[in-house]
């Protein structure tokens, strides 16, 4: 069977080649609420040697159950002192964007819609051979599983909207440490 497929249309990329910039340690999450905690984690491991746990991270920010998008962290001060570019500051990034930051020494936590408001880490960008960004894959870090896999990058464009959106103003979030 010869199958049509069809994906949305997303700004053609000029960033050409694989883009990775792995973090030093993959972090799981410790419980059903913190796949955000364990993906800052996760990031912090490529800028610092010594990571906080998830109990310490809870405790200094005075977290409570929930899902925590870059605007809570951000209103509460969490990774100031790191060079640290917040998604909501970015209200509707394109994809480029983000692997432009990799591409400049950061790591990056995207959230989806996958599993309703869920975190995970992006590790890499592998380009399809004719260019589409909708047929490349990316290598991700999912904290709530503690595997790393490959995804189609369509299937992420497609969830990638902020849980909060309504709330937030925030389409595409992200964290991105260095």
């Amino acid at each position: 069977m010869n199958r049509k497929h069809f994906f949305p249309k997303h700004a053609d990329l000029k960033i050409e080649g694989i883009v990775s910039n792995p973090p030093v340690k993959l972090f799981p999450q410790e419980t059903d609420w913190t796949c955000s905690i364990a993906c800052v984690r996760t990031l912090l491991s490529g800028v610092v040697e010594n990571v906080p746990s998830e109990e310490e991270l809870v405790k200094k920010y005075e977290m409570t159950p929930g899902p925590y998008y870059s605007k809570d962290m951000k209103q509460r001060g969490m990774f100031a002192e790191y060079d640290i570019v917040y998604g909501c500051d970015h209200p509707d990034p394109e994809f480029e964007y983000v692997l432009e930051l990799m591409k400049d020494g950061y790591h990056v936590m995207l959230e989806c819609m996958y599993n309703y408001a869920h975190w995970f880490v992006l590790l890499g960008y592998y380009p399809a051979n004719d260019g589409e960004l909708e047929k490349s894959s990316l290598l991700i870090y999912d904290p709530y599983y503690d595997n790393v896999r490959l995804l189609n990058a369509d299937e992420f464009l497609a969830m990638w909207i902020d849980g909060d959106y309504i709330n937030s103003q925030v389409k595409k979030d992200f964290v991105a440490i260095r």
